[in-house]
């Protein structure tokens, strides 16, 4: 069955016009946690982040997001280690972090535990010493002498493919589909707009026949791109916008208040939001207060959008882990207390439906640093209040009525209180 499913998707992915192919249903409730395997444990292996999944299911999270986890390159290899985006086997795992069936079982523990698994797909590039740059020059771009090139100039330990060649585009569909037979649930295309969108719609398609539940998310804002051929790319703004707001540069709700964020509120464009990720400094070394640093969380777990968590970023840790050299996570220098904000906000997402796809209102005459707004959906609305003072905060709602928090589980009387600092509630005007 697979076989014949495989074969279909190849088929159907070299078809002359991209089909419109709907997004997965469980997308608008995903909340992605980032793992890299080599620095999430101190052993650096599948089976050791096997032994952690109940502990990241635990935090509340429903996607795991593995960065690349393949054989990297030696030749002009940067660090000990070598980066994870330079790879010399698409279809292979790092030996010195498992074997196939180490990630197999990976990818069964998470499913049982009811977490999806994606996956980081690298199309522009590969490693010097990948068999390609020696069997199939030609697959590669190459200079005036005919020598293979570097993406950019300071890409030094990696060799561009040439992502227009036919054959090229067939090997990496294969790629994709390997890895959704050993069980992924989707794919996190690095430098999509590196590669030619045509390519993208040939491999949408190819990927959807074998798994239309599938999740491709662009690492790309260009809106031709996510129309085109992803669910899903990112927000480049959000991030610098919530540090502004938690550093009270701007008042809390001009959060919202920039083009990016309105136009994919306008089109209906679902973004990925983040505070962190792998290519940003730690947001625990921007802000400098567990107040601050929940607020903050409070922001990316209610905004409209898919939130992503990079491991470490929930206990607040401060140190962005080296891509290049050994850098296990020292979770000992975790805040639990941030932890616990993050446990309770996931919570109240995962069960609120106008968290996931409700659209967004703000509510105004509260002070400069509460952001405040309602997410709405026909059957439910939610007012979200954060504060991002270091100070109590005096709210109020003009709607006089018992609110609820979703958070704390007190219950409000309507009209004017007190907002602690860093606090955020979800309120329902029904227990």
């Amino acid at each position: 069955m697979k076989k014949t499913l495989v074969t279909a998707g190849i088929l159907l992915a070299f078809s002359a016009q991209a089909q419109v192919l709907p997004a997965p249903s469980w997308m608008p409730e995903a909340t992605l946690y980032q793992v890299f395997i080599r620095n999430h444990t101190p052993e650096g292996t599948f089976k050791a982040a096997t032994a952690r999944l109940q502990e990241i299911q635990n935090l509340g999270v429903n996607t795991v997001y593995l960065l690349p986890f393949y054989p990297t390159g030696e030749k002009q290899r940067k660090g000990t280690l070598g980066s994870p985006y330079s790879i010399k086997d698409y279809t292979a795992v790092d030996p010195r972090q498992g074997t196939l069936q180490d990630f197999q079982n990976f990818v069964k523990e998470a499913h049982r535990l009811g977490l999806r698994v994606v996956i980081d797909i690298v199309f522009n590039h590969t490693a010097w010493d990948h068999p390609w740059t020696t069997d199939h020059k030609d697959w590669y771009r190459q200079n005036p002498q005919g020598d293979i090139i570097a993406p950019n100039p300071e890409w030094t330990d990696v060799a561009a493919l040439d992502t227009s060649h036919p054959e090229v585009q067939q090997k990496l569909i294969e790629v994709g589909l390997f890895w959704l037979q050993q069980g992924v649930d989707g794919f996190r295309a690095d430098y999509s707009g590196g590669v030619p969108l045509s390519f993208w719609q040939k491999f949408r398609p190819a990927m959807k026949a074998f798994n239309p539940e599938v999740l491709l998310l662009a690492e790309t804002g260009d809106a031709p791109y996510h129309d085109r051929a992803f669910d899903l790319s990112y927000d480049w703004d959000g991030m610098s916008r919530a540090v502004g707001v938690a550093k009270l540069l701007i008042s809390a709700n001009r959060f919202f208040d920039h083009p990016t964020f309105e136009s994919t509120m306008v089109s209906n464009i679902p973004k990925l939001r983040y505070l962190e990720n792998h290519d940003q400094e730690r947001i625990g070394s921007k802000l400098n207060s567990l107040p601050v640093l929940k607020a903050a969380a409070g922001l990316l777990l209610t905004e409209p959008g898919v939130p992503l968590i990079y491991a470490g970023q929930e206990v607040g840790l401060t140190e962005r882990p080296s891509l290049f050299d050994p850098a296990p996570l020292d979770w000992a220098k975790g805040n639990p207390a941030l932890k616990e904000t993050y446990q309770k906000l996931l919570t109240v997402r995962a069960k609120l439906p106008a968290l996931h796809t409700g659209g967004l209102r703000l509510v105004a005459g509260q002070p400069r640093n509460v952001a405040a707004f309602v997410r709405f959906t026909p059957e439910q609305k939610a007012v979200v209040l954060i504060n991002f003072s270091g100070e109590a905060q005096e709210v109020n709602l003009p709607w006089a009525r018992t609110w609820f928090d979703q958070v704390s589980g007190r219950a409000i009387a309507g009209g004017t209180w007190k907002l602690q600092p860093g606090e955020t509630q979800i309120l329902l005007d029904r227990p």
